[in-house]
């Protein structure tokens, strides 16, 4: 460092160190520990110690090693030691431990055992550990012989991960478990699941696969299988520094060692704070600093001078944290973490933390929006100095969502499943819609129904709508439609130009699917149809939110084409299929909003972050209790105790001592007394025990009173209900509403799709969206027509009979069907009325008539019709049947219910048996039949007999019925169309409110 700036810049950030920080950086040879407090300024102190070590060793800049925990504070670091010793700071090698690894296998590949070794794919992960499953024998404590066979699959994912990333063997785990006096059951399924390693380990090396955590152990393999490799670093590296000691893992704390034996005292600095260890979830383990300690007797340096905080913030947290019992000051003699404040703008400033108990979780948000809102409107340069910190993502959806509505600037990071995400639903259907139509022309109306709704092709929802209803009255594919004018013309489209241009552009994919690898191909899908320029535009949202996930989408094809060799669009579209069928998730990581305005963030995302104002919320015990892992197998005390056996809730202080520490000048913690759980149910909650330990410190305001008026609060309320305009929300049209009323003919299934839910009810039975049959109703159909014919007087070939009846109709549905799903139909089929034959052929002697069907008959107005499978009579009376072709169960003996207080409207079965007894009724001018008799095609498990409920009619059922057939037809004729909010259709039409913070 001889440039005369550097020198100066050098020079100017050493004094600007205290005592302790000064001491770090001059002790360059030896072992070193630092223990950083929040806000003693380590990163100044690691940067200023690479500067010394080039000014007073004869080291060069390639001969420094700074290892990180996170892409992002290697980056930091970098930027921080290149403006200090200008383009040198280039070759000072700082990486995570994985980039570290990485490059050594790049530069020596000749070490490691095979070169043709790839990424294991996501896909390929879970192929194996499925495998695995599948090869576990019966008396294996984890098969399941019922059930989600791969249940376990994400768990030993898992406990296969931290196993490598602590370098544990399964014969280590059996061990300690085998020392347990009384083995607990959760231990004998760790034992069982470890012992499924080493086949795994097996498995991957036969496919030639690593997967992530590999990387760092095949370093270790190799340095312990060549010295000399391990040689070339250790003589390269003269000067090791760590950052964030604390979260390292036993694999990255072995491979350091490893680096480390040469000397007998390495020179090495490894800064790190055991009260700010918050990530055990992902590896991280206390132990690593005390077993240096121990290992290398390192000089310890204390730095305590905190220049971030008020006295007060420090002072309680500080109480907080000394409830832990497993800290260095409690192992180690001589050693002190009391904290001082000591900036200049805040170590005189008298400022208490405030502890804010609140009535709702609504009221709770509300007032910290309204303490925000003002605060901006006084000072809009400072609301990037404010952060609402929390434990879940969930928690913030109050305040993101009256932020936005206020319009008050926010920021947030989230992790969300790629596979969710509407962009890439709807470039997928598209995807899939372009290569099943090249296989099967005109086979995917209901696809290219709802592409059309996709809002950057701007087509006008009452145009599609007419295109639809055209399409389904003259039986013509909607695809043949947008190819002829005249029929276009007829229709009076208020938009007919976007029209034109969608046809073009899908008639320019369609030209193009053979011409490009899928990637090019999804990328002309993205850029030719418009969706990128809408992106871009903000049309869709969040801009960046949009490009990354385009981005994400674009490398996830990429990865998984490259790793399992696809080269044909349909590859990738059952690939990407699988991906979903075996519920992986492809995570991406996006940030939303402004950096310029208030931060969300959870606890675990605000480390390293500082903030003038913090603001901490739902601190109640229910959010920071001890979660108990039902995802995770339990590995035994002895390999693992910080984690497993954390019964004073260590962990978890730790992480609220972090947030706690990020806060400046002000903090707020607060809690709501109540809360809604699942069920919508409101319940009371309790505040953490962290709060009164807090308590116990004496400089806390404690306040029950919130500033909010009740006025306020109502007008927040208001705030938070107002509609919010989704970009993809279909309007419904009332014309069509109305035409539709005009002819419209209710029949028993129409009238529970509007009961179920009128969005579907809309776009199924008034729009005529094209239908996708699926094998449920193909087998149901096909097998109820077999039944028609079990009136006939052919007894002697009535069973053959039916079976041709069924095989001829099922026959007709094989453009649906794969030749497996066929012949599994076929069998299925056979068999429920093979078996329905045998056990009931001597009860059909009172059939009068099967099938019967009765149209259109008028009931004050309203137009019924109906198709009864069966009708028998006795000396009691006419009974009908309905035939389901399943089992019962009990969400199907609740629709067998009549109405009552829970379900005002009635089960669906009983509605449907009540209908036919009024069709009769007004068909036969009688009181129709006495019973109804739901029979069921399919027997319960380990049940002979076939399940037939039968419903005695009251002299009450049809006047119910009509009730709530006049009530649902007036809504509709009202233009009053409900949602379930929780079907495809709803989903579809921007009905959900989906929640950014999932």
């Amino acid at each position: 460092m001889q440039n005369p700036e550097e020198l100066k810049i050098f020079k100017e950030l050493y004094s600007s160190l205290n005592e302790e920080q000064k001491k770090a950086v001059e002790l360059i040879d030896g072992p070193v520990l630092i223990v950083a407090g929040p806000g003693t300024g380590k990163t100044n102190l690691i940067t200023a110690r690479v500067a010394n070590i080039l000014s007073k060793t004869d080291s060069n800049p390639e001969n420094i090693l700074c290892l990180t925990f996170t892409d992002s504070a290697s980056q930091e670091m970098r930027n921080r030691i290149r403006n200090l010793i200008g383009l040198t700071g280039n070759k000072v090698e700082i990486n995570t431990y994985h980039a570290f690894c990485n490059n050594i296998i790049q530069s020596h590949p000749e070490y490691f055992d095979d070169l043709d070794l790839q990424p294991l794919s996501k896909v390929e992960t879970h192929t194996v550990f499925r495998k695995l499953i599948d090869n576990l024998k019966s008396d294996n404590i984890l098969f399941r012989a019922k059930g989600d066979r791969y249940y376990d699959v994400e768990r030993l994912i898992k406990l296969f991960s931290e196993m490598k990333k602590e370098n544990i063997t399964a014969v280590q785990i059996a061990n300690e478990i085998d020392k347990i006096p009384k083995q607990e059951k959760k231990y004998e399924r760790t034992k069982a699941a470890s012992l499924l390693f080493d086949d795994y380990v097996k498995t991957l090396k036969e496919i030639h696969r690593y997967d992530y955590d590999d990387m760092i152990l095949n370093v270790i393999g190799a340095f312990q299988k060549y010295p000399e490799l391990l040689l070339t670093y250790q003589e390269q590296y003269h000067y090791i520094m760590v950052d964030e000691f604390q979260d390292s893992n036993g694999s990255q704390f072995k491979l350091l060692k490893l680096l480390l034996n040469y000397w007998d005292r390495p020179n090495i600095l490894c800064v790190g704070d055991d009260d700010q260890c918050i990530f055990e979830f992902q590896g991280a383990r206390l132990n690593n600093i005390r077993e240096f300690n121990r290992k290398y007797n390192p000089e310890i340096i204390m730095l305590t001078k905190n220049y971030r905080s008020v006295p007060a913030i420090l002072n309680t947290s500080g109480t907080l944290i000394n409830y832990n019992l497993d800290r260095l000051v409690n192992h180690l003699d001589g050693l002190s973490k009391n904290l001082s404040s000591e900036g200049k703008e805040v170590k005189e400033l008298q400022i208490l933390p405030n502890i804010q108990i609140y009535n709702s979780l609504f009221e709770e948000a509300a007032d910290i929006v309204k303490k925000i809102e003002e605060l901006w409107k006084n000072n809009s340069d400072s609301i990037n100095q404010i952060a609402v910190i929390y434990r879940e993502n969930i928690q913030s959806e109050f305040i993101a969502e009256l932020l936005r509505k206020k319009e008050i600037p926010f920021t947030t990071r989230r992790t969300q499943n790629l596979l969710h995400h509407p962009i890439y639903k709807m470039v997928m259907e598209m995807l899939t819609h372009l290569t099943n139509e090249i296989s099967q022309t005109s086979s995917g109306d209901l696809a290219l129904f709802k592409i059309m709704h996709y809002p950057w092709f701007k087509i006008d929802p009452v145009d599609i709508a007419r295109i639809s209803i055209s399409s389904s009255r003259s039986r013509t594919p909607i695809r043949i439609n947008l190819n002829d004018q005249k029929k276009l013309n007829s229709l009076t489209l208020n938009n007919p130009e976007a029209i034109i241009l969608f046809n073009n552009i899908m008639k320019g994919l369609f030209s193009n699917i053979y011409k490009y690898s899928p990637v090019k191909y999804i990328e002309c899908i993205i850029n030719d149809s418009g969706l990128l320029k809408y992106i871009i535009n903000e049309e869709m949202g969040d801009v960046n939110d949009g490009l990354k996930i385009l981005t994400s989408l674009f490398e996830a094809v990429i990865s998984e084409s490259k790793i399992c060799k696809i080269t044909t669009l349909e590859e990738l579209v059952a690939h990407f299929k699988k991906i979903e069928e075996m519920n992986i998730s492809i995570n991406v990581e996006t940030s939303i909003g402004t950096s310029k305005g208030v931060t969300l963030s959870t606890c675990h995302s605000s480390k390293g972050l500082e903030f003038e104002r913090v603001f901490i919320i739902g601190c109640t015990e229910n959010k920071w209790k001890k979660k108990v892992g039902r995802n995770s197998f339990s590995l035994p005390p002895g390999l693992y105790s910080e984690t497993q056996e954390d019964k004073n809730n260590e962990s978890a202080r730790r992480l609220f001592y972090v947030g706690m520490t990020r806060a400046k000048k002000y903090l707020q913690l607060s809690y709501s007394k109540n809360s809604i759980d699942t069920n919508a149910i409101s319940k009371q909650e309790v505040p953490s025990k962290f709060i009164s330990e807090i308590e116990s410190s004496n400089s806390v305001n404690v306040s029950t009173t919130s500033s909010l008026t009740q006025e306020e609060l109502n007008n927040y309320q208001k705030i938070y209900l107002q509609s919010k305009t989704s970009k993809f929300e279909v309007e419904y049209d009332s014309d069509l509403i109305d035409e539709y009323i005009s002819t419209m003919v209710l029949s028993t299934s129409s009238l529970s799709s509007l009961i179920n839910c009128g969005t579907a009810f809309y776009y199924e039975k008034i729009l005529k969206a094209p239908s996708v049959t699926n094998e449920s109703m193909i087998l149901g159909s096909s097998v109820h027509l077999g039944l028609k014919i079990i009136g006939s007087k052919k007894e002697k070939t009535l069973l053959k009979n039916i079976i041709s009846v069924f095989e001829i109709d099922l026959k007709k549905n094989t453009i649906y069907l794969s030749p497996e799903r066929y012949k599994r139909l076929h069998d299925h089929g056979k068999n429920i009325l093979n078996d329905y034959y045998s056990q009931k052929i001597n009860t059909w002697k009172n059939i009068i008539k099967t099938e019967s069907i009765i149209s259109k008959i008028d009931y004050n107005g309203i137009n019924l019709s109906g198709m009864i499978d069966r009708i028998d009579e006795t000396t009691d009376g006419k009974i009908v049947y309905d035939y389901k072709t399943s089992k019962i169960d009990s969400e199907k003996k609740k629709k067998l219910l009549p109405p009552s207080e829970e379900n005002v409207d009635g089960g669906e079965y009983w509605r449907q048996l009540v209908f036919y007894k009024l069709l009769l009724s007004i068909k036969e001018k009688n009181n129709g039949p006495t019973n109804g008799i739901i029979a069921f095609l399919e027997r319960e498990k380990g049940t002979v007999d076939f399940k037939e409920v039968m419903l005695t009619f009251t002299s009450d059922d049809i006047e119910q019925l009509l009730n709530i057939i006049i009530k649902y037809i007036n809504q509709l004729k009202n233009h009053e169309i409900h949602s379930c909010n929780d079907c495809d259709w709803c989903e579809f039409a921007g009905k959900i409110k989906h929640t950014l913070f999932e």
